[in-house]
């Protein structure tokens, strides 16, 4: 009897010890991580859908959903995910019973009484790896149970609430336009919510499109300006540069001028001084030669 209750104790002080010493932090599978961040992003969805205060483009943003043609794609992709964390439930909670039947298991083989006929007990220390990793593995099931759960919890919650705004906003837009046939100097026409999503885009889009079209203007009169001052630069360098030419030719001739004495003027008609011619006699001799007469 003392050995049993020795065993037992055992038992008892090495689950206690397993179970304290359980992390209670880890990464996890990737598939728990993605399911992790879902709940996050509607988490934050829930609270920016439901906060009682104006949020900017919160009801264009719904109305915008609501009239857009892939809404039913979309609740077919949550529908789809939904079903997906419900069967990442079932086999988590069937892989938590197992892990807690095997737990069960493994304490009752160090506890008399339980199994009449069996072995008498055994020394806890022998199966205290094997009970630390089903302890383990006992606790990260019950967090992906309880994460999963509250995702399904908050997707369910999120669609209804999605449903819910809607409604309202077609409730309004019928008020508004109830209003508007009763009292049309009162209440003008308004338009709808996606109208004013579309003009809104439309006027970033154009703001976007003149705030280029400005850049590259800017950027195409600074070339320009910039290619103006490059030939004006150009165009008095040789300028400089023909002055200093002409004033050094100009130095030369004037040197070869002085050299050479006074130029004269090869255009202007010459002169031929007058010439006065004398007549002589010409005697002609019996050989043919013409000599003059005295």
């Amino acid at each position: 009897m003392e050995a049993a209750a020795t065993a037992a104790a055992q038992g008892a002080s090495a689950a206690s010890k397993v179970n304290a010493s359980t992390p209670t932090t880890g990464t996890g599978t990737p598939l728990m991580i993605v399911v992790t961040y879902l709940l996050y992003v509607q988490c934050a969805l829930i609270v920016l859908l439901a906060l009682p205060y104006h949020v900017p483009y919160r009801k264009e943003l719904m109305q915008y959903i609501h009239n857009s043609p892939k809404l039913w794609q979309i609740r077919v992709v949550f529908v789809c995910i939904n079903a997906t964390l419900g069967v990442l439930l079932a086999d988590t909670f069937l892989r938590l019973d197992r892990t807690t039947a095997q737990i069960t298991a493994l304490q009752s083989q160090h506890l008399s009484g339980i199994n009449p006929g069996a072995a008498p007990a055994m020394d806890a220390s022998s199966h205290v790896t094997s009970l630390s990793e089903l302890f383990s593995s006992r606790f990260r099931g019950q967090r992906d149970f309880y994460v999963i759960s509250f995702t399904l919890f908050t997707s369910t919650v999120l669609y209804q609430l999605h449903l819910l705004l809607i409604k309202l906003g077609r409730y309004r837009q019928e008020r508004n336009e109830l209003r508007t046939r009763l009292y049309p100097s009162k209440y003008p026409p308004q338009q709808s919510a996606a109208e004013v999503v579309k003009q809104r885009v439309a006027g970033a889009t154009q703001a976007v499109i003149d705030a280029k079209d400005r850049a590259i203007n800017t950027v195409a009169a600074t070339a320009a300006d910039a290619k103006n001052k490059v030939v004006d630069a150009t165009s008095a360098a040789s300028q400089s540069v023909s002055a200093a030419t002409q004033g050094v030719s100009d130095s030369f001739h004037g040197k070869a001028a002085a050299a050479e004495g006074p130029v004269v003027d090869k255009t202007a008609p010459v002169v031929t001084p007058a010439v006065t011619v004398t007549p002589i006699s010409v005697v002609e001799t019996r050989k043919g030669y013409v000599v003059p007469a005295e």
